[in-house]
């Protein structure tokens, strides 16, 4: 099945409908193999409209939504998202001008349907606008489905680094490829 759909930048009339696809999405991803005390400290933690609301503002950062079309009231929530992160990369990435892939995330219903090539082709595209020429991410080591999907659109594992979920901390690949 083809879904037309559309990306937009996220603005501050966007933070709730933010919040809630991050909170649901990352419970989504992660809960299933995680202990849910761990998931509910990290969400407690790092998904409030405050925080959220900070970082859609923020200079450093720019959050693009996914929407599919037609906008019905049950379609008007985005879909999907990615947080791309402007800053210093981690030590490992060795590729120029780097920008971060900091957040890439689907509903559970977008998910399976293309709809995630077509946000990784936005990433790339406003990456390639902004002059960037590496785009890095980290992604969870046991995270095997979006370990397959970087692969597929090009990064390699260049590096890890610990990353902190709850009371546990974890191991993230570093993974990077050129922006075309």
């Amino acid at each position: 099945m083809t879904f037309n759909s559309f990306i937009r930048p996220a603005e501050e009339k966007d933070v709730a409908a933010l919040v809630r696809l991050s909170i649901d999405s990352f419970r989504n991803a992660f809960e299933p193999n995680n202990p849910k005390s761990d998931i509910d400290l990290y969400v407690e933690e790092n998904f409030s409209f405050d925080q959220i609301y900070a970082q859609v503002l923020a200079p450093s950062n720019l959050f693009l939504l996914l929407f599919i079309e037609p906008i019905t009231e049950q379609t008007s929530r985005p879909v999907g998202y990615t947080k791309l992160r402007m800053g210093l990369p981690e030590s490992c990435v060795i590729g120029e001008e780097p920008i971060e892939i900091e957040r890439f995330y689907l509903d559970a219903s977008a998910i399976g349907k293309g709809l995630g090539s077509t946000l990784m082709r936005a990433c790339l595209a406003e990456a390639r606008a902004r002059r960037y020429q590496t785009v890095w991410l980290g992604v969870w080591e046991h995270n095997h489905r979006a370990i397959a999907f970087y692969k597929r659109w090009g990064f390699e594992i260049v590096g890890s680094h610990p990353f902190q979920q709850g009371t546990e901390t974890q191991t993230d690949l570093i993974m990077q490829r050129a922006v075309p």
